[in-house]
Order: structure tokens, then C-alpha cells, then sequence
């Protein structure tokens, strides 16, 4: 009987990551759009600094969401399936990131480099708080 509930906490904690990364990895989409095509085409603009503008909007996006998930729920295991779903919605949100990079023409060793920038960098440290908010979210509630 306990394997059989920690199946279903499996189950649910993966499916609760990625309902929580795919709308944020589309919020990021149209947001990079954007700071590519705006941000970007302005001289001078260091392509760092339009990460950093991005990176406060998709924490603030993805904390608000994971609330809305969690909203209603009453499940005690969450504290303890919340590292489960960080870990879940970062591998999906790094693997969309890195298909919609193959999809473009990008290379697998294009996208290691692009982490090896100052903006790839700044954009992987976002992926990991991102990553971070369950554990966050978990601890805040009562």
C-alpha cells in the first residue's frame, strides 16, 4: 500500500513540474522574442542586461503560477514531493530550451557555450532559482 502511494506522489509531483514549467518556458519564449527583437537592436544594450530585466518578470511569473497550482490543494506530501518537482520542471524547461535550440540550427555544443557567457550564465542561475521556488513556495506555506 505505501509503494503504491508513493507512485501516486511520484506521479502527481511530475505532472505538477511540468504544468509548471511549460507555461513559464512560453512566457520565456515570448519574453526572449522580445528582448531579442526590442531590447537588443538598440545599440550599446550588453545582452546581459537584458537578461537581468527579464530574470525578475519569470521568477515573479513562475512564483505567482507554482501559487496557483498549489492553490486548493491540500496534499501533505507536498513539502516532501517539492524538491521532486523543482527537479521535474527543470529538466523539462532545459530540454525545451535546448530542442527549440536544435530545432533553430543550434548545435548541442552551441548551447554548452552559450551557458559560458555572462547572459547564458545569468539565464542558468533563473533556471535554478526557477527550479528552487517549489522547495521556496513549500516552506512558506502553514
Amino acid at each position: 500500500m505505501h509503494a503504491m502511494h508513493d507512485g501516486a506522489v511520484l506521479r502527481a509531483s511530475i505532472i505538477t513540474g511540468i504544468a509548471y514549467a511549460l507555461p513559464i518556458f512560453a512566457l520565456g519564449f515570448v519574453l526572449g522574442v522580445v528582448r531579442t527583437l526590442v531590447l537588443r537592436a538598440q545599440p550599446g544594450w550588453p545582452a546581459w542586461a537584458a537578461v537581468s530585466m527579464e530574470l525578475p518578470a519569470m521568477l515573479f511569473a513562475a512564483w505567482w503560477w507554482l501559487g496557483r497550482l498549489a492553490h486548493g490543494r491540500h496534499d501533505p506530501d507536498y513539502r516532501s514531493s517539492a524538491l521532486l518537482v523543482g527537479l521535474s520542471a527543470f529538466f523539462v524547461l532545459m530540454t525545451t530550451e535546448t530542442l527549440l535550440g536544435l530545432l533553430v540550427g543550434r548545435t548541442l555544443a552551441d548551447e554548452g557555450r552559450a551557458l559560458m557567457t555572462l547572459p547564458g550564465a545569468l539565464g542558468l542561475l533563473g533556471q535554478v532559482a526557477f527550479a528552487a521556488l517549489p522547495l521556496l513556495r513549500a516552506g512558506s506555506r502553514p
